[in-house]
């Protein structure tokens, strides 16, 4: 078996989380229904609305004491989505 360098290891880890932090950091987030959050449909809604940018719907309390549906996606949606 040949034996890894440290710095060929070192590489692949750096490539690693490159990747990771890259993915992490490009994520945008919408409010898209500020009262009275449905689990359900705000997933559906958001999955259907950034189909093609990998949205997620949440459910978010707020400081007003009610749950608001925020959308997670990626950043690259064009502005008639934003």
């Amino acid at each position: 078996m040949a034996k890894l360098s440290f710095a060929q290891i070192f590489t692949v880890t750096l490539i690693i989380l490159g990747f990771y932090f890259k993915d992490k950091a490009d994520r945008c987030q919408k409010v898209i229904q500020p009262t009275n959050c449905n689990l359900g449909k705000c997933q559906a809604d958001c999955s259907f609305q950034y189909r093609d940018y990998r949205g997620i719907g949440k459910c978010i309390g707020s400081s007003n004491g009610t749950f608001q549906c925020v959308c997670f996606y990626d950043c690259g949606a064009p502005p008639s989505l934003v």
